[in-house]
């Protein structure tokens, strides 16, 4: 992989400069900093200049985030990708958004105080096709002379993020019953007692069986089957992977062609992001955001991203899961300089297209 700081060759990063005069639009996925990185640039720029793309992709293929995005979608298995129906399908699917049921606002969740400030979140909407499922460059929002990045993680250390925070409802929790835990968990407001009752109130109304029981049980699940699957196994999949079969797949059209200008590592966030700024000619520093709640949040701590090695031994007990893990995510590793223990190089931003 050649590195922007190492060799980028001049006309290509004369056009990443250009691009970035016009703006940024971030292709988000999710636990790699994102909303701590949009609020940051935010702050910088002017709105105009920062878009937030979403958690979408290029490609058109029903993925999903989770078990009750995947039920949302419920697309239909006999319809598969070489099928003369397969496009009119999706097309049918983002129009009606999704062919299954979303899921209405508890009443319970309507009158925990607590709550109120996660309104937006606490339903299973049918937007979340439009969010997720429409294809990024085909949204109004997007703008082809902006500067288009994506922030990549470690994949063993983005794991261990989505199974600690069970992601859009991965293990069976709805993912507003996550999300609301999510908001008391890392709260002050509330003692340990008054939380355990809102769990217990929570869990009592929606019983759940999980999906798993550990970390281990996590990697068995999510990479339950191999890429070559069938087409069946890959629509039920809970996880965008095995459609996906890259874990840093949102930037790739259905031929593999990368739409993404630059790559930023979560492990050297602020550089990377620092350096995008300057290509633009912005007279701006990331010394100056203020972030006050990323510093709490271990997954997201702005100022030392890079502390995988300081947990990673109590989520990888086994060889067999280092080793799955590898094996799904080798591309992934090898494209983008990762392994176990992290990034293989110090560079913060990069692209691996146009030199």
């Amino acid at each position: 992989m050649t590195t922007l700081a190492v060799k980028a060759g001049k006309s290509h990063l004369d056009s990443l400069k250009e691009k970035a005069k016009n703006g940024y639009q971030m292709v988000r996925l999710p636990r790699c900093g994102t909303t701590a990185t949009l609020m940051a640039m935010q702050q910088l720029l002017p709105e105009s200049k920062i878009v937030n793309l979403g958690e979408g992709c290029f490609s058109d293929m029903p993925f999903s985030w989770g078990p009750w995005h995947n039920g949302l979608i419920d697309f239909p298995y006999k319809i598969y990708p070489e099928h003369s129906d397969f496009k009119e399908t999706m097309n049918i699917m983002r129009e009606n958004r999704g062919f299954g049921e979303g899921e209405e606002v508890s009443d319970l969740m309507d009158k925990e105080p607590v709550l109120e400030k996660k309104r937006k979140v606490t339903t299973i909407p049918h937007d979340w096709i439009e969010d997720f499922n429409v294809r990024l460059d085909q949204k109004e929002s997007y703008d082809p002379d902006k500067l288009t990045f994506q922030i990549v993680r470690n994949p063993y250390d983005w794991l261990t993020s989505i199974y600690s925070w069970n992601f859009m409802g991965i293990n069976g929790i709805p993912s507003y019953l996550s999300y609301a835990f999510d908001l008391f968990k890392y709260s002050d407001d509330m003692d340990e007692k008054q939380k355990s009752i809102v769990v217990e109130k929570f869990t009592e109304k929606y019983p759940y069986e999980p999906n798993y029981n550990n970390f281990d049980e996590f990697i068995e699940y999510v990479f339950q089957h191999d890429a070559d699957c069938s087409w069946e196994d890959k629509v039920s999949s809970p996880f965008p992977y095995p459609m996906m079969d890259k874990c840093f797949f949102q930037p790739f059209d259905n031929d593999g062609n990368c739409k993404a200008d630059v790559f930023i590592r979560f492990e050297y966030l602020v550089p990377g992001i620092q350096s995008m700024l300057d290509w633009g000619g912005y007279d701006v520093s990331m010394r100056d955001v203020r972030i006050p709640w990323a510093a709490n949040k271990k997954q997201t701590n702005w100022n030392a991203n890079n502390k995988f090695n300081d947990y990673k031994h109590k989520f990888y007990t086994n060889q067999k899961t280092i080793e799955r893990v590898k094996e799904v995510y080798s591309w992934d590793l090898n494209t983008f300089n990762y392994d176990f223990d992290g990034p293989t190089d110090q560079t913060s931003c990069f692209s691996i297209r146009g030199f």
